[in-house]
């Protein structure tokens, strides 16, 4: 069995390195979600969600599949299709339907001002354009009368410090049937860069209960 990891929305697939190094497991991959993309092409969940689905097709063997943030939203959307070969989601500080609209549009209007140039040097391979669709598409997400549809096991992961995800992944523990929450003492958001050896630990653990 393999793990296929996505990260999150200014992150790169570097993010999960430390992670990886803990991991049990012979064969993990970290996918890019933007890698496919070229510069004039419109971003939303549900294209993303597509491009995912075409690179899971490509897969014959059992896999368990995660991710942090928007990698976690696409992991969440993924396990709603009920494919034979998926074992298990992780879910770390993800979100299941939009987050505060006041936070929502102050990032927002903090990326339109957001000069190119830093994008650039962040690694995140989005135009500016592409990631201000891509925040406005975020702001309709509402998987909750679906939420029903995961049948695998889930691990839910959060920072204790995560003040805007810790509700939506506590809620997420009582909505999804095969849930189990692990609430970091000391984590923050960006759980797989600040707590990497914790959360490999955790996913360890999930990995060994299967």
């Amino acid at each position: 069995m393999k793990l296929i990891l996505l990260h999150g929305l200014g992150q790169t697939t570097e993010s999960w390195r430390e992670v990886v190094a803990g991991i049990g497991l012979s064969e993990v991959t970290v996918y890019s979600l933007f890698d496919t993309l070229v510069s004039n092409e419109r971003v939303t969940l549900e294209q993303l969600n597509q491009k995912l689905k075409g690179y899971l097709k490509g897969n014959s063997e059992p896999y368990l599949l995660g991710g942090l943030s928007l990698g976690g939203v696409m992991t969440l959307r993924h396990g709603m299709d009920g494919d034979p070969l998926l074992r298990g989601i992780i879910v770390a500080a993800g979100q299941f339907e939009a987050p505060n609209k006041a936070l929502m549009a102050l990032q927002n209007s903090v990326f339109r001002i957001l000069p190119p140039s830093l994008l650039k040097k962040s690694g995140m391979d989005l135009s500016k354009q592409q990631l201000l669709e891509l925040m406005a598409d975020m702001g309709k997400l509402d998987l909750r009368g679906s939420l029903r549809q995961i049948q695998v096991p889930t691990l839910l992961l959060c920072g204790a410090k995560d003040r805007v995800n810790l509700p939506a992944t506590k809620e997420l523990a009582e909505l999804l049937p095969q849930a189990k929450i692990r609430i970091l003492p000391k984590g923050k958001h960006e759980l797989n860069v600040t707590s990497p050896a914790i959360v490999a630990a955790e996913v360890n653990a999930f990995i060994k209960n299967l």
